[in-house]
């Protein structure tokens, strides 16, 4: 019972948080910009998966997902002018709700 309430919590991201950041994000920058930072959710997902069931990913695992994470940063630097913004920053959140939201609780 109590792994079946930590799951309703945690899918709390996906099904309110996701949808409520992305689209005040979405509102303040172009759909091109939050697709690139989107695109970091599959990565993102996998990485809690690999620490929540304390899994040993790879080195090379570990060096992609850093890159693809700097490259999303480096993007949303260079189209915010040097700087985030407050929408960057919902994306973000959301991402992370949404990739943490995904877990299946066992």
């Amino acid at each position: 019972m109590a792994a079946l309430a930590a799951n309703r919590h945690r899918r709390g991201g996906v099904v309110l948080g996701w949808p409520v950041l992305i689209a005040f994000a979405m509102v303040r920058l172009p759909a091109t910009h939050a697709a690139v930072v989107v695109g970091v959710l599959p990565a993102l997902t996998a990485a809690f998966a690999a620490l929540r069931g304390r899994e040993r990913a790879t080195p090379a695992f570990w060096a992609a997902s850093v890159a693809g994470l700097v490259a999303v940063v480096v993007f949303a630097l260079v189209q915010g002018g040097g700087s985030f913004h407050a929408a960057d920053l919902l994306l973000l959140g959301s991402v992370v709700l949404c990739a943490w939201g995904s877990l299946k609780v066992a």
